[in-house]
């Protein structure tokens, strides 16, 4: 998931090799990228998964009856 919300500003190509690559050392994604150029706090505003999914909208339950 993280990698495939790369693709928008990276390409394809890149976001498949660095997925490839953190596949097959086991390393995190976000360290993968960063030996691949992309600073990781630049990683993260793009692959936020709160913001990827929406859950920043989300209002807490509450039972107001």
């Amino acid at each position: 998931m993280l990698t495939t919300a790369l693709t928008p500003h990276i390409g394809h190509h890149a976001a498949a090799r660095i997925t490839a690559e953190a596949l097959s050392t086991g390393d995190p994604v976000d360290v993968v990228a960063a030996r691949h150029g992309i600073p990781r706090e630049q990683f993260w505003r793009w692959c936020d998964p709160k913001t990827m999914t929406g859950a920043d909208d989300q209002r807490p339950w509450t039972n107001d009856a």
